[in-house]
């Protein structure tokens, strides 16, 4: 994430609890509150971006089917 920032991309993180992110973090990247099992949080937290990376299955937390459904499906209607 550092090496994409300091090469000027800009980048949004979609966070449960924006709280516990590192002030260094919050300052580089534009956060959106909410969560990945939510329509209108995934919706928010991707609109208009050009590349979505789907990390939440690396957490180790059950992330259903649905979700990543979901995530793809608003990636193709772009």
């Amino acid at each position: 994430m550092g090496r994409l920032l300091d090469e000027g991309w800009s980048m949004r993180v979609l966070v449960r609890d924006a709280s516990k992110l590192e002030d260094s973090v919050r300052q580089r990247v534009e956060v959106v509150e909410g969560g990945a099992e939510s329509d209108e949080d995934r919706t928010r937290a991707m609109a208009g971006a050009e590349v979505v990376w789907f990390l939440m299955h690396s957490m180790g937390g059950g992330v259903s089917t649905a979700a990543i459904q979901a995530v793809a499906a608003i990636v193709r209607r772009g």
